[in-house]
């Protein structure tokens, strides 16, 4: 039988004698981390676009406006320019040639020869500007106006690229999240270069411009085949990375998908697809920039492998083979990247996700 006096002092907690001291060094270190957390953390700085204008040129820049409005009709947005991945901007009038053009377009109808033959030398002098008033003049009640303006809008037609000819009168804005459109609010567009410094760029010379944050090299992307590898080749993931015709291309993918979800695990791909045929589309194609009839690695039959990552630059740009690794010297063409999961052969659609980074420009 163990003593009372033993089993109490068993019972209590052992004392504890004072904590040991930091050594110098521990103390100095502790102290550095304190500081580190208590430095207020740097805010990113105004973003970095390329301005691309009417007659063809571009520049890169930083914007220095914080916030952009766009009226749209269901009213305003403000919307930070950090948030802002492209814009493209509408029909614009230089300021004061909107009046100087109805004017002139009133002109044609006038009294003296004199007077209606300035008016249409004016006219042609604005080219693109008085495009939109001399359609509207073409149809008017007036006969003299109309004989006048008819021939005089062939002449235009003429002078004006075609891209400009049916310039829209609304600004198309694309952010990380949506895309609207509506009127971007600006009279000027205040900016800092590094061949100019800072500078006002007229918004009617601009004809879009696009931030440069997207394009960061390793970028890492998630492509959901729930979303972007439906049936019908129909949902391509806009990535948000703009490529040039002389830039170089490296794309890398990860992952697994499920095909067949029914029997989970059963009947999977990676991003190089699987050995059979993805239905629903056409056998064809090369990457952007390869000769005709070049056989890409990675397909069967020069026909897509279902589950395989897919391509293309541009809207309208030709699918390619992108797989588990793409890498091309020279892109060949321009555009916006998008990609696609190329179908399940089973005629139903994949879940999971492919990770991809791509890097361009290197």
């Amino acid at each position: 039988m163990i003593p009372l006096l033993v089993a109490v002092a068993f019972a209590q907690p052992p004392v504890e004698g004072p904590p040991p001291k930091d050594p110098p060094a521990a103390k100095e270190a502790t102290r550095d981390k304190e500081k580190e957390k208590a430095k207020p953390k740097a805010e990113a700085g105004p973003p970095e676009f390329e301005v691309q204008f009417v007659d063809g040129g571009n520049i890169r820049v930083v914007i220095l406006e914080p916030m952009a409005t766009v009226t749209t009709r269901f009213g305003k947005l403000e919307i930070p320019f950090t948030e802002l991945k492209k814009v493209d901007l509408g029909f614009r009038y230089p300021a004061g040639v909107e009046a100087k053009v109805s004017e002139a377009v009133a002109k044609l109808g006038a009294p003296a020869f004199r007077d209606r033959e300035e008016a249409e030398k004016e006219l042609l002098g604005h080219k693109e500007y008085a495009l939109s008033a001399v359609r509207k003049a073409a149809k008017s009640g007036d006969p003299e106006v109309v004989r006048r303006a008819e021939p005089l809008l062939k002449k235009l037609l003429s002078q004006v690229p075609e891209d400009r000819q049916h310039a829209k009168d609304y600004d198309l804005v694309e952010t990380n999240d949506f895309t609207v459109k509506g009127r971007l609010e600006l009279p000027g567009l205040k900016v800092k270069t590094k061949q100019f410094g800072d500078a006002t760029l007229r918004v009617d010379e601009v004809k879009a411009f696009r931030t440069l944050a997207t394009v960061v090299a390793g970028t890492e992307i998630t492509v959901n085949a729930g979303q972007y590898g439906r049936q019908g080749w129909q949902m391509w993931m806009d990535t948000g990375v703009d490529v040039k015709a002389d830039e170089a291309v490296d794309i890398s993918a990860s992952g697994t998908i499920d095909q067949w979800p029914q029997e989970p695990g059963k009947y999977t791909s990676g991003p190089g697809g699987t050995a059979a045929v993805a239905p629903g589309f056409p056998p064809v194609m090369n990457a952007p920039g390869m000769p005709n009839g070049v056989v890409m690695r990675g397909m069967a039959n020069r026909q897509f492998q279902s589950g395989m990552l897919v391509g293309k630059v541009g809207p309208a740009g030709l699918p390619f083979p992108v797989g588990a690794e793409f890498k091309q010297a020279r892109a060949g063409v321009g555009g916006r990247l998008f990609l696609l999961i190329a179908p399940s052969n089973w005629g139903n659609d994949s879940t999971g996700t492919y990770k991809v980074k791509v890097k361009v420009g290197e």
